[in-house]
């Protein structure tokens, strides 16, 4: 007579063992979630000292918990407000402080906080650890440059990381040729010149060499202008109306000459360019 009972009785015991598995789990990963939001949350030093001699396993741990984090965030659609960035941000730092030489958490750091969290500021801070403690990583100064240029709009600083980032072993002699397009461009032409003439001297490629020695041209008289246009501007009082009346007013002998085949200008803010843009024009 008992047997009508057995199935419900087993039923009741699955859902309720089930239940209580899952309330185990549910508190399991709250658990886990507090760890790491209370790891990352530590100050560096804290954790370095946590960590004694095993702070290269503890860095990638935490890297690894951040990126499966971002991973999932990225799985589920969700978006990742300015604190989640922060507190990204802060994981990140720790775990490259922790180990310096790990190149992964910079070239994430890169991806994720100039593009998606506009971080931009926090994304140099990072790199500049990696630019120190990796002296002949060439791309940890790039990355700084194009960033100071890209988004924070400062030419001369992200000329200066990369003429840095061109001087290391590897780069491409094409980071100094940017480097020294942007110190012209933020009014370092002397500087440009000087450092082309440095790299120059440093190749060995032939066509290289010579691509070198066309911007060099191609600075020299822009310098040569800015130079004219200021004796200008103390003699009359004001710019040129046009880069000729140097030579007119006797201010220059001759007029220097693009060899990229541009014609040499002055802008509404008062600086000598070239209709090159420092590129050779096509005929």
């Amino acid at each position: 007579m008992a047997r009508p009972f057995v199935l419900p009785g087993v039923l009741v015991a699955l859902i309720a063992g089930h239940l209580l598995v899952a309330v185990q789990l549910q508190s399991q990963r709250v658990a886990m979630a507090q760890e790491r939001e209370e790891l990352g949350f530590l100050p560096p030093a804290a954790i370095r000292l946590l960590a004694l001699d095993y702070r290269d396993l503890v860095a990638d741990l935490i890297f690894s918990r951040t990126l499966s984090f971002h991973g999932g965030v990225l799985k589920r659609g969700e978006k990742i407000d300015a604190r989640t960035w922060q507190a990204i941000y802060r994981r990140i730092d720790a775990a490259s402080e922790l180990d310096p030489y790990f190149v992964d958490p910079y070239y994430f750091g890169q991806a994720v906080l100039t593009w998606d969290a506009h971080m931009p500021r926090e994304a140099n801070a990072l790199l500049d650890r990696g630019r120190r403690f990796r002296p002949d990583d060439w791309v940890m100064p790039f990355f700084m440059g194009f960033n100071a240029f890209y988004f924070l709009h400062d030419k001369t600083q992200g000329a200066a990381y990369l003429m840095e980032a061109s001087r290391r072993p590897g780069s491409s002699p094409l980071v100094g040729l940017l480097a020294a397009r942007l110190s012209s461009e933020s009014r370092g032409t002397e500087t440009a010149i000087g450092f082309l003439q440095e790299l120059e001297a440093q190749t060995d490629d032939p066509g290289t060499k010579e691509e070198m020695k066309k911007r060099i041209g191609a600075l020299r008289g822009i310098w040569v202008l800015e130079q004219a246009v200021e004796v200008y501007r103390d003699r009359f009082g004001s710019f040129p109306a046009d880069l000729r009346e140097l030579v007119k007013q006797g201010v220059l002998f001759a007029f220097p000459s693009d060899p990229y085949g541009g014609v040499f200008y002055l802008n509404d803010q008062g600086k000598v360019w070239t209709t090159s843009d420092l590129r050779p024009i096509k005929r």
